[in-house]
Protein backbone atom coordinates (compact mmCIF):
# COMPACT_ATOMS: atom_id res chain seq x y z
CA UNK A 1 0.00 0.00 0.00
CA UNK A 2 1.49 3.52 -1.03
CA UNK A 3 0.86 6.06 1.82
CA UNK A 4 -1.00 9.03 1.19
CA UNK A 5 0.21 12.31 0.36
CA UNK A 6 0.78 14.83 3.50
CA UNK A 7 -1.40 18.27 2.51
CA UNK A 8 -0.65 21.39 4.67
CA UNK A 9 -2.82 23.91 4.06
CA UNK A 10 -3.15 27.93 5.27
CA UNK A 11 -1.34 26.95 8.32
CA UNK A 12 -0.10 29.45 10.38
CA UNK A 13 1.10 28.72 13.89
CA UNK A 14 1.66 31.28 17.11
CA UNK A 15 3.45 31.25 20.40
CA UNK A 16 1.89 33.18 22.93
CA UNK A 17 3.99 35.05 25.23
CA UNK A 18 3.52 37.52 27.65
CA UNK A 19 3.90 40.38 25.44
CA UNK A 20 1.62 38.93 22.62
CA UNK A 21 2.06 36.01 20.08
CA UNK A 22 4.95 35.41 18.09
CA UNK A 23 4.44 33.82 14.76
CA UNK A 24 6.36 30.76 13.56
CA UNK A 25 4.68 29.45 10.64
CA UNK A 26 2.93 32.14 8.69
CA UNK A 27 -0.31 30.86 6.24
CA UNK A 28 1.95 27.92 4.41
CA UNK A 29 0.68 25.43 2.02
CA UNK A 30 2.41 22.23 1.45
CA UNK A 31 2.20 18.74 -0.47
CA UNK A 32 3.95 16.25 0.16
CA UNK A 33 3.92 13.05 -1.50
CA UNK A 34 4.97 9.83 -0.93
CA UNK A 35 8.06 8.63 -2.19
CA UNK A 36 9.94 11.84 -2.74
CA UNK A 37 12.40 13.40 -0.79
CA UNK A 38 11.23 16.53 0.48
CA UNK A 39 13.83 19.39 2.07
CA UNK A 40 12.58 22.39 3.91
CA UNK A 41 15.67 24.75 4.56
CA UNK A 42 15.94 28.05 6.51
CA UNK A 43 17.80 29.86 8.54
CA UNK A 44 17.62 28.93 12.82
CA UNK A 45 14.22 29.94 14.26
CA UNK A 46 12.54 30.56 10.71
CA UNK A 47 9.84 27.78 11.79
CA UNK A 48 11.07 24.40 10.11
CA UNK A 49 11.01 22.31 13.37
CA UNK A 50 7.33 23.60 14.03
CA UNK A 51 6.12 22.96 10.79
CA UNK A 52 7.05 18.98 11.29
CA UNK A 53 5.74 19.33 14.77
CA UNK A 54 2.10 20.88 13.05
CA UNK A 55 2.57 17.77 10.82
CA UNK A 56 2.85 15.19 13.40
CA UNK A 57 0.38 16.38 15.67
CA UNK A 58 2.72 17.33 18.64
CA UNK A 59 2.63 21.01 19.03
CA UNK A 60 1.79 22.33 22.70
CA UNK A 61 -1.57 22.90 23.59
CA UNK A 62 -0.92 26.58 24.36
CA UNK A 63 -0.17 27.43 20.45
CA UNK A 64 -2.85 29.02 18.29
CA UNK A 65 -3.34 26.95 15.21
CA UNK A 66 -4.95 28.15 12.13
CA UNK A 67 -5.17 26.19 8.78
CA UNK A 68 -5.66 22.16 8.13
CA UNK A 69 -3.06 19.15 8.08
CA UNK A 70 -4.65 16.23 6.33
CA UNK A 71 -1.98 13.23 7.41
CA UNK A 72 -1.57 10.29 9.03
CA UNK A 73 -4.84 8.38 8.92
CA UNK A 74 -2.99 5.31 8.68
CA UNK A 75 0.32 5.98 7.76
CA UNK A 76 3.72 4.81 9.93
CA UNK A 77 5.94 7.38 10.15
CA UNK A 78 9.34 7.55 12.06
CA UNK A 79 10.97 10.44 12.95
CA UNK A 80 14.64 11.83 13.78
CA UNK A 81 14.90 14.78 16.39
CA UNK A 82 16.97 17.72 16.03
CA UNK A 83 18.59 17.03 19.69
CA UNK A 84 19.62 13.32 20.66
CA UNK A 85 20.46 13.77 24.03
CA UNK A 86 17.11 15.28 24.72
CA UNK A 87 15.19 12.13 23.31
CA UNK A 88 16.17 9.92 24.95
CA UNK A 89 15.56 8.71 28.88
CA UNK A 90 19.16 9.34 30.39
CA UNK A 91 18.40 6.30 32.87
CA UNK A 92 17.24 3.56 30.69
CA UNK A 93 19.44 1.36 28.19
CA UNK A 94 19.82 1.79 24.90
CA UNK A 95 18.19 -1.48 24.04
CA UNK A 96 15.38 -0.99 26.33
CA UNK A 97 14.78 2.03 24.01
CA UNK A 98 15.01 0.76 21.35
CA UNK A 99 13.05 -2.20 21.82
CA UNK A 100 10.41 -0.29 23.11
CA UNK A 101 9.86 1.45 19.86
CA UNK A 102 9.78 -1.55 18.46
CA UNK A 103 7.13 -3.30 20.35
CA UNK A 104 5.00 0.05 19.51
CA UNK A 105 5.18 -1.90 16.26
CA UNK A 106 4.88 -5.50 17.04
CA UNK A 107 8.03 -6.56 15.91
CA UNK A 108 10.22 -9.05 18.08
CA UNK A 109 13.80 -8.98 18.68
CA UNK A 110 14.99 -10.15 21.82
CA UNK A 111 18.27 -11.43 20.36
CA UNK A 112 19.12 -7.83 18.94
CA UNK A 113 19.73 -8.93 15.25
CA UNK A 114 17.43 -6.35 14.07
CA UNK A 115 18.48 -3.43 16.33
CA UNK A 116 22.09 -3.97 15.28
CA UNK A 117 21.57 -4.55 11.27
CA UNK A 118 20.12 -1.28 11.48
CA UNK A 119 22.66 -0.01 13.85
CA UNK A 120 25.41 -0.79 11.69
CA UNK A 121 24.08 0.80 8.17
CA UNK A 122 24.04 3.80 10.26
CA UNK A 123 27.66 3.30 10.87
CA UNK A 124 27.61 2.06 14.49
CA UNK A 125 29.91 -0.27 15.16
CA UNK A 126 30.51 -2.51 18.60
CA UNK A 127 26.90 -2.74 18.51
CA UNK A 128 26.26 -4.87 21.76
CA UNK A 129 27.99 -2.20 23.70
CA UNK A 130 26.13 0.64 22.15
CA UNK A 131 22.99 -1.58 22.66
CA UNK A 132 23.88 -1.86 26.85
CA UNK A 133 25.12 1.69 27.17
CA UNK A 134 22.92 4.18 28.96
CA UNK A 135 22.50 7.38 26.85
CA UNK A 136 25.07 9.89 28.63
CA UNK A 137 27.81 6.76 27.91
CA UNK A 138 27.76 7.25 24.10
CA UNK A 139 28.66 10.68 21.89
CA UNK A 140 26.25 13.05 20.37
CA UNK A 141 27.36 10.83 16.93
CA UNK A 142 26.73 8.01 18.17
CA UNK A 143 23.18 9.63 19.62
CA UNK A 144 22.33 10.65 16.28
CA UNK A 145 23.01 7.53 14.04
CA UNK A 146 20.95 5.67 16.91
CA UNK A 147 18.35 7.32 16.35
CA UNK A 148 18.30 7.36 12.86
CA UNK A 149 18.30 3.80 13.02
CA UNK A 150 15.19 3.74 15.66
CA UNK A 151 13.51 5.77 12.88
CA UNK A 152 13.91 3.62 9.80
CA UNK A 153 13.53 0.11 11.93
CA UNK A 154 9.65 0.38 11.74
CA UNK A 155 10.26 0.79 7.69
CA UNK A 156 7.83 3.79 7.72
CA UNK A 157 5.66 5.19 4.54
CA UNK A 158 6.83 8.71 5.92
CA UNK A 159 10.44 9.77 7.97
CA UNK A 160 10.54 13.64 9.50
CA UNK A 161 14.40 14.45 10.06
CA UNK A 162 14.95 17.10 11.55
CA UNK A 163 17.99 17.98 11.52
CA UNK A 164 19.59 14.57 11.09
CA UNK A 165 23.26 14.51 9.77
CA UNK A 166 23.85 17.01 12.96
CA UNK A 167 26.97 15.89 14.45
CA UNK A 168 28.03 12.72 12.12
CA UNK A 169 30.86 12.61 9.69
CA UNK A 170 31.03 12.18 5.76
CA UNK A 171 30.86 8.49 5.95
CA UNK A 172 27.41 8.46 8.26
CA UNK A 173 25.69 6.28 6.32
CA UNK A 174 26.37 3.31 3.97
CA UNK A 175 24.59 2.79 0.48
CA UNK A 176 23.36 -0.54 0.65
Amino acid sequence: MVAPEIRVENLSVAFPTGEGTVTAVDDISIMFMPNTVTSIIGESGCGKSVLGQAILGILPSTVVKKGTVKAFDSSNFGIIPQNPSDSLNPIRRIYKQFQDLLDVHGIKDEKHLLKKQYMELFGLEDTERVLQAYPYELSGGMLQRLLCAMAVSTRPEWIFADEPTKGLGKDAVKIV
